[in-house]
């Protein structure tokens, strides 16, 4: 936090939903939305992937709970000159972009910078370590608790299911026949 007031944000909050567990994506948009609710603000940006979560959901989460427009997988953003669009880059598999116009206040999932994070002088992290103040916000636990997961498993065999083994070519054989044999192939 210290760091992200360095390089100028205008303020950093500790959130303090008062759970012993990590929350999951629904339950952090739905604090992160009761946080930002009063609507002072252009842009919010969150990133597309943790080291711990990599579905990427959150932004898009916190976009729709505050009924904002969403943008994921940005690579580049430019403001506008008069200060109530962005034009982004939303980045494609194969590494296609296309650029779009978002109007602004809007939620945008940055995936990669365009240059390499700038680092903050050690002279500036010192001086606001010694003048930065960080907020701790206390919230009420979300509606939405996290999830537990009790037991990861292959599916068992059953009587609806079939496995299906061996190459490409026994294994479209296979599914050619059941499925001609259920009457699902002409």
């Amino acid at each position: 936090m210290v760091t992200a007031i360095a390089k100028a944000a205008d303020r950093a909050d500790l959130v303090d939903a008062g759970l012993d567990s990590p929350l999951n994506n629904h339950a952090a948009a739905q604090i992160f939305a009761e946080l930002l609710g009063g609507g002072l603000f252009d842009l919010i940006l969150t990133g597309v992937r943790a080291i711990d979560d990599l579905d990427g959901s959150l932004g898009g989460l916190v976009a729709g709970t505050l009924d904002l427009p969403y943008a994921g997988l940005i690579r580049k953003a430019d403001a506008d000159g008069d200060g109530k669009i962005v034009i982004v880059q939303k980045e494609y598999p194969g590494g296609y972009a296309v650029e779009l116009v978002v109007r602004l206040p809007t939620v945008l999932g940055i995936q990669a910078a365009e240059q390499p994070p700038r680092y903050v002088p050690i002279s500036r992290l010192r001086q606001v370590m010694k003048t930065a103040t960080v907020e701790e916000v206390s919230v009420a636990p979300p509606s939405q608790q996290p999830l537990d997961v009790t037991r990861l498993f292959k599916p068992e065999e059953g009587a609806g299911a079939v496995m299906i083994s061996g190459d490409a070519q026994e294994a479209a054989r296979q599914i050619t026949s059941l499925l001609s044999e259920r009457r699902l192939l002409r």
